[in-house]
């Protein structure tokens, strides 16, 4: 998977033969500098989420000031299982080329990966796009949206109250 993108050899096809060409002159970023680069900006990512997550749930000024907080949440927790299970899965395979020898089965584990990633991103996309929905009708349709929130509410109160 990344071997192609971060390898030191390029192939170039010219007039039906096939020559390598230096990496340097296509500038193409080792592998090794990646894995650092990973390793480096993936800790205070995962510590940054775990705070955010933390303001977010437990300080009540926060977490009670507005309702569409709650998509917020589901967004930090969303990113925080990406930077926490994704990121560390890439790491073996640019620091060793390979992943583990002794695995009994690697591809049900690349199936598990593929899945997974595809997966986590989806759901980030589609929390992205209710949070900006839900945004958009907020400050477009705010009497609609205060209009029918009223609404609601006498319902309720009319349920509880009877």
């Amino acid at each position: 998977m990344f071997r192609d993108m971060f390898s030191n050899t390029t192939n170039d096809v010219d007039n039906n033969t096939s020559t390598i060409v230096d990496a340097s002159a296509s500038m193409l970023i080792p592998t090794r500098v990646v894995f650092y680069i990973f390793v480096l900006l993936d800790i205070p990512s995962v510590i940054c989420s775990l705070l955010l997550l933390y303001y977010f749930i437990r300080l009540p000024e926060v977490h009670h000031h507005n309702e569409s907080n709650q998509i917020i949440i589901y967004l930090l927790i969303g990113s925080f299982l990406v930077t926490s299970l994704d990121i560390p899965l890439m790491l073996p395979y640019l620091h060793n080329y390979s992943y583990i020898p002794s695995m009994a089965h690697p591809n049900i584990f690349c199936i598990f990966w593929i899945m997974y990633d595809y997966g986590m991103y989806s759901i980030n996309l589609w929390l992205m796009t209710l949070a900006c929905l839900e945004r958009y009708l907020r400050i477009f349709f705010k009497q609609l949206i205060t209009h029918n929130a009223k609404r609601r509410m006498m319902k309720f109160q009319k349920e509880v109250l009877s």
